[in-house]
Order: C-alpha cells, then structure tokens, then sequence
C-alpha cells in the first residue's frame, strides 16, 4: 500500500511537468504607450533683452544657459524634456518656477514669475498635428513675453 501511495504520489508530481501545453508567449520589453519629446521656447516679443532661470522638476536634457541674453523680438530654446511610458511633458511636469530678469540700471532684476508654473501660459503646438495624443511625437511649448507681462 505504500508503495503504491508513493508512486501515486510521484506521478502526480511529474504530469503537470510532462502535460501538453502551449508555450508562453515570449514576453515584450518594450512598452507600447506614450513617450515623447517636449522643447520649451522663450519668445520676447517685449522691449527689453531678458535672461531667465528656472527650478526644474526633472533633469532636462538640455536647458539654456542662464547668462544668455535673449535679445528683443527673439525666439530661443530655453530647454527640453523627454519621457517615457505614459507622458508627454508639459511645462508643469518640466519646471516648478521660471523667473525672467532684465538689467535695469545696471542691475540685474526680476520682471516676470511663474511660480507655480501655468500650463496655460505656454502654447503647445504638436510637430505633426495629425499624431494622437498618445505614442511617440515631439511638441514644443512656447512662453511669449511682451512688455504688458513685465514688471
């Protein structure tokens, strides 16, 4: 009888090793969902020539150096952002705080502040509109500054 019981035993233990069975799917690394690139534009349409600084939520790839004079009626990249699996940055993912400061008199002062930063304030524009919202696609967000905004 014991016997028996064990070699009930043993077989139960190796049928579910030795059953038919499919395969499992081999499984894909790569995830399928939202990913992107977002480029941050300061457009001075004001007067002055402005500089700007910011507090970053994430490490940017790429940020404009703050000693950099943007010059009256310039458009420059101030900074840029890409994530991965579900987001598309927008400004408030990027940033926390964006400070502009002109030379007034010799004397280097704040003008504009956006602390908290507004996603409102900045136009998204998709680099090709017809992409959904989600997958893989570059936009940028631009702040344009003109004198009624300034200090």
């Amino acid at each position: 009888m014991k016997n028996l019981f064990n070699g009930s035993l043993l077989f139960l233990l190796f049928v579910p090793l030795f059953s038919c069975r499919e395969d499992p799917k081999p499984v894909d690394l790569l995830v399928d969902g939202c990913s992107g690139v977002s480029f941050y534009y300061l457009d001075n349409q004001s007067s002055r020539s402005l500089s700007v600084e910011f507090v970053s939520q994430s490490s940017l790839n790429g940020k404009i150096d703050p000693t950099t004079a943007i010059a009256s009626k310039q458009r420059l990249l101030i900074g840029q952002d890409a994530r991965a699996f579900g987001v598309v940055p927008r400004p408030t993912d990027t940033f926390s705080e964006v400070t502009l400061y002109a030379t007034i008199d010799g004397v280097k002062q704040a003008v504009y502040q956006q602390n908290p930063v507004r996603n409102e304030l900045w136009v998204k524009v998709k680099q090709n509109a017809s992409n959904p919202d989600c997958g893989h696609y570059t936009v940028s967000h631009t702040l344009t500054v003109t004198d009624a905004l300034l200090k």
